[in-house]
């Protein structure tokens, strides 16, 4: 009968090539369980983060095909030594009416800005569930100097409403979308027609992961 010997440990990186123990979460299950809900682990380890608009300024949403508009993003500083990994996002109503039907669109740059990203004035950020502080900054309504790829997110066909918090969650990236440094996740809402001026709020859930980007 084979035997193999784990080590509780928490989340790291190792070297290539470097031989170490199985990984197991302080339950003693092999990292690969499913014993625990999907983000737990990144959850004990404080690697998690979340910012939104609060009380800044909200945003209308687009119209016509995006191009260099981002509504909302969370930028990885350069030096970060941190990949940021868009675990979920958000856009609601604040005011106005938004007409029948609309989109969020996701996209992450592929080169540096000219102006370095800012927290947006006003907006909030913190450790979801713990005290830490994130390296990534969240910004809203930012000119691209690049058109990036944008590709859709969600979209809604609910019928006009101003409804306020009326508006679109997207939950579990599975890990799709990894933001190198000096890169941005940007998100986007575009409405069917302009409606009756709405504008809207948003924000981010993120994990924060030591490493850097293979090129």
């Amino acid at each position: 009968m084979a035997e193999f010997q784990g080590r509780e440990r928490t989340m790291q990186v190792v070297g290539r090539s470097v031989q170490s123990l199985i990984r197991q979460d302080q339950f003693a299950n092999i990292t690969v369980s499913q014993s625990l809900p999907q983000y737990t682990d990144l959850a004990l380890n404080n690697l998690l983060y979340t910012a939104f608009s609060a009380t800044g300024t909200y945003i209308a949403p687009a119209v016509a095909p995006l191009t260099t508009n981002a509504q909302h993003m969370v930028y990885n500083p350069a030096g970060s030594g941190k990949l940021i990994v868009p675990l979920a996002c958000w856009m609601m109503i604040e005011s106005g009416t938004p007409a029948i039907g609309g989109s969020i669109w996701g996209a992450i740059t592929s080169s540096a800005e000219g102006t370095t990203p800012t927290a947006y004035t006003n907006s909030t950020k913190a450790g979801l569930g713990h005290t830490g502080t994130a390296v990534g900054i969240y910004d809203s309504d930012v000119t691209l100097d690049a058109t990036p790829q944008w590709f859709m997110l969600a979209a809604e066909t609910r019928l006009a409403a101003d409804v306020e918090s009326a508006g679109i969650y997207v939950g579990d990236m599975k890990g799709l979308f990894v933001v190198p440094e000096d890169r941005a996740f940007c998100m986007s809402r575009r409405d069917s027609a302009a409606g009756s001026t709405p504008l809207y709020q948003g924000g981010f859930i993120w994990a924060e992961l030591t490493g850097v980007a293979q090129s």
